[in-house]
């Protein structure tokens, strides 16, 4: 048996050995150019990425940490579906079980330590939850069609924002940190349907339509409409396919950036039609218009560093992982990486990621086909 000692030299050597590759891998991933371009335009920068990002993807590691719900034991911790959810600073999750109806907590470990809320028209009750935010407060904050709902890190509600009577029509609300609140109207007239990102100054204040969007004819999946997300300091990044392009505002809606990327529309083939299809209940098979294309992206999560990462639609052929686009603070497409995650089938539900902590958390299946909740640390060598 080999003493400890004798074990020294050939544990430092390949310590040594792992710090130049690792070294030598952040040189390779650094060694990347950007061949875009900016300019100024009426004092608004203007970024335009070229097709191909500024380094490979070993510019952006995802290093898989743990995952939220189990498959058997305590139904509390078992998820029946994961509608929404939200991490705060402690990196404590709130999930909104879609079938139990309610909202689980897990500590950072994924241990369940409570749960809260329930269906109903009361104080603190609500219908379908469109969302979860923590806010500036590290209040919990439910969205649903009606109002907002806030409650403390323990469940407790604390009041209810009825959402001035936004009503059906309005979706996808989030409140800043300055109390104005975003949200995406849909308005149907005949065969017209148009989507609006608007903005309120806070309760009851009039409403400011910061981007619109119409379309004609039947849905037609996949069909993502305006998209929109909230960076840390309040400034608002939105964009509305089939263009691959973000629009940028600060908190006041001035237009502050505009970033354009070089970009093809992939057709949808049979094979992606197929896997949509199997995954489908029976019943909506036969109704299922499919678009030419697919849209550019399907959600925007800003990081904490400024950036933010693009979830799209396109798959890893030999993994099946999806990836995902990454930019800088500047508005550069610096790397491609993919996740396994789960793939979205619903009409109406959007894929969810977020960005907490310096993690990605994305929604995903285990290897027994359960929902859970996965994270990521997010390590970047550029």
């Amino acid at each position: 048996m080999r003493s400890v000692h004798s074990l020294r030299p050939a544990g430092l050597l390949l310590g040594m050995m792992m710090a130049v590759i690792s070294c030598s891998e952040k040189e390779d991933s650094q060694a990347g150019e950007w061949k875009g371009a900016t300019r100024i335009e009426n004092g608004v920068q203007i970024v335009v990425n070229p097709k191909e990002p500024m380094y490979g993807p070993e510019a952006v590691r995802l290093i898989y940490e743990m995952e939220f719900g189990v498959s058997e034991g305590d139904e509390n911790e078992m998820l029946g579906g994961i509608s929404a959810f939200a991490v705060d600073p402690s990196e404590n999750a709130y999930i909104y079980d879609g079938k139990a109806g309610q909202v689980k907590i897990f500590d950072k470990s994924g241990r369940f330590v409570g749960l809260f809320g329930r269906r109903g028209q009361g104080p603190g009750e609500f219908q379908i939850i469109d969302g979860i935010q923590i806010n500036s407060s590290l209040e919990v904050v439910l969205h649903d069609e009606m109002k907002s709902m806030y409650f403390d890190s323990q469940g407790r509600h604390i009041k209810d924002l009825k959402a001035m009577g936004l009503g059906i029509f309005y979706g996808d609300i989030h409140h800043d940190g300055r109390g104005q609140i975003y949200a995406l109207k849909t308005s149907p007239q005949g065969s017209v349907t148009t989507r609006e990102l608007c903005k309120f100054a806070g309760p009851g204040a009039d409403m400011s339509v910061l981007a619109s969007l119409a379309s004609s004819g039947p849905y037609k999946y996949p069909d993502v409409g305006l998209r929109y997300a909230l960076f840390p300091d309040d400034h608002v990044i939105w964009t509305s396919p089939p263009h691959y392009e973000f629009t940028i505002v600060d908190p006041d809606g001035k237009l502050i950036k505009k970033i354009i990327n070089t970009y093809t529309l992939r057709k949808i083939d049979d094979a992606y039609k197929s896997r949509i299809l199997e995954m489908m209940p029976a019943r909506f098979r036969d109704r299922i218009n499919f678009s030419e294309h697919l849209p550019p992206l399907d959600v925007i999560c800003p990081d904490e560093q400024s950036g933010f990462f693009v979830k799209t639609f396109e798959i890893e052929t030999d993994s099946g992982k999806t990836f995902l686009d990454v930019y800088d603070s500047e508005g550069r497409n610096a790397a491609r990486i993919s996740v396994k995650m789960a793939f979205e089938t619903s009409l109406f539900q959007k894929g969810k990621i977020t960005i907490a902590n310096n993690k990605l958390y994305v929604k995903d299946f285990n290897d027994e086909g359960y929902p859970v909740l996965a994270r990521y640390l997010i390590q970047k060598n550029y």
